[in-house]
């Protein structure tokens, strides 16, 4: 079996620390590398280009969901594994819906991470337990009010109006984000736009509840 090279991406220092410990055990895998948010992700994936990137999903600035969206259109070999504390249907269906092929909650052991791995990297999916149960059940689980009040999901959004929900929710203005993005204000302004025409959210406070609803954020 080829050495397996995984990237940890999580903007937590003690989630990184246990699992590149735990991870440097095993013989036929490597850690290449680390991020601690989307940007940092998808430039250092150029540059290591792993095999596998174990992606937390609430992060600042970039979240997981947007890195994984991103890195597949640069890398679609690239196999990505969720490692997260949301246990929600939403959150999986847009990581999935990005390209990811597993997904393990933080409230696993780290053998999970380990298992996820290899079943990801022989090309199948992975489910912990928790999340297997949910996805079968969730014909039943009531809708949340962002569908009862017919807000889209955020995947009708375009990659930069994506962004730009998360920074907003996260409290920075329009010349911070276009600072953030490299873009011009107005630019932002124009994103911003039509990104609440689309949802049908007009307030920063509702962008931010949706935000957080959908797993853009974890404030």
């Amino acid at each position: 079996m080829s050495v397996i090279r995984v990237m940890l991406v999580d903007d937590h220092a003690a989630t990184r620390d246990g699992l590149r410990a735990f991870l440097a055990n095993d013989p036929n895998m490597q850690i290449v590398g680390e991020a601690e948010n989307g940007h940092q992700a998808i430039k250092r994936v150029v540059d290591l280009l792993p095999d596998i990137v174990i992606m937390d999903i609430g992060m600042p600035e970039l979240n997981g969901i947007e890195a994984t969206h991103q890195l597949r259109k640069i890398d679609p070999k690239l196999k990505v594994i969720a490692l997260t504390r949301h246990a929600d249907v939403q959150s999986v269906k847009a990581m999935f819906d990005a390209g990811a092929k597993g997904y393990v909650l933080k409230t696993a052991s780290l053998k999970d991470v380990r298992s996820a791995i290899l079943t990801v990297k022989q090309g199948q999916t992975f489910f912990t337990p928790p999340i297997t149960k949910l996805l079968s059940e969730c014909d039943t689980i009531p809708q949340q009010a962002s569908e009862e009040s017919g807000a889209p999901s955020p995947q009708i959004l375009t990659s930069k109006e994506r962004q730009i929900l998360q920074l907003l929710a996260e409290g920075l203005a329009n010349k911070q984000i276009a600072t953030v993005l490299s873009m011009s204000v107005k630019t932002v302004e124009t994103h911003r736009g039509h990104l609440m025409n689309k949802l049908g959210l007009h307030n920063v406070a509702n962008l931010t509840r949706y935000a957080i609803r959908h797993g853009l954020t974890e404030l």
